[in-house]
């Protein structure tokens, strides 16, 4: 029997209603949904929009910088915007720690939204941004209306953390054909460990203080067996 997410990859080129109804990726096959497949392009999920999407102009977003190393416990916010928010696009993103689980990501409260992450863009909008939870993992989305801005938030866990992020401009013509995809992977580091070694490549001093001590003991316990040899003669 074909599995089901076969299925939903393969009934998906005749609906797109997965990409017009966010609620709609967790709606059964049958119903024109994604079985909860959520395609984020994630190794979580290992499909991405393009596995429907396709033909079309890669949409436009731009991924706020953060630190090179990010230290364990602190919280940081991913920023991601699109500078084109007047054509049809819609966005998903996740992030991943090794064991599977999301670094509790969270999304600002629907009252505490800026315009940009609204609907249309106003500020009376309704909220663009969205998070569903499938199991460990957290999927951020921010539908097709008109937003241009998602931030969220995350506290790091001392270990690499991988973001995906997906996107789809549509061509508006209710199929998949001719549709943009933006597919963007990268990892965030985790803090490097202290060294433990007793003396250090760089030549820090404080790492030498030991060997500098006992080449000295050395030294003196040489320097006192001459000094008897010479008084025995």
């Amino acid at each position: 029997m074909m599995p089901r997410w076969v299925l939903a990859i393969l009934l998906a080129p005749a609906t797109a209603l997965a990409y017009s109804d966010p609620a709609m990726f967790g709606e059964t096959i049958d119903e024109g949904g994604g079985a909860g497949r959520y395609f984020t392009g994630s190794r979580s999920e290992g499909y991405s929009c393009s596995v429907c999407h396709s033909g079309g102009k890669e949409p436009s977003f731009i991924v706020d910088p953060l630190p090179d190393v990010l230290q364990a416990g602190t919280k940081y916010s991913l920023v991601i915007h699109s500078p084109d928010p007047g054509s049809p696009q819609a966005l998903q993103l996740e992030l991943v720690t090794p064991s599977g689980a999301h670094p509790t990501v969270t999304i600002p409260a629907a009252a505490m939204l800026p315009a940009e992450s609204r609907c249309e863009g106003a500020n009376a909008g309704i909220p663009a941004v969205y998070s569903v939870d499938v199991g460990r993992r957290r999927v951020i989305g921010v539908e097709d209306c008109g937003a241009s801005r998602v931030e969220v938030s995350f506290v790091a866990t001392g270990e690499p953390i991988d973001v995906a992020i997906g996107g789809v401009r549509s061509n508006e013509d209710g199929t998949p054909s001719g549709d943009g995809v933006f597919d963007e992977r990268f990892t965030l580091s985790q803090p490097r460990h202290a060294s433990t070694s007793v003396c250090s490549a760089g030549g820090d001093a404080g790492g030498l203080v030991v060997p500098l001590l006992a080449g000295a003991a050395i030294i003196r316990r040489r320097r006192s067996r001459k000094l008897d040899a010479e008084q025995r003669r």
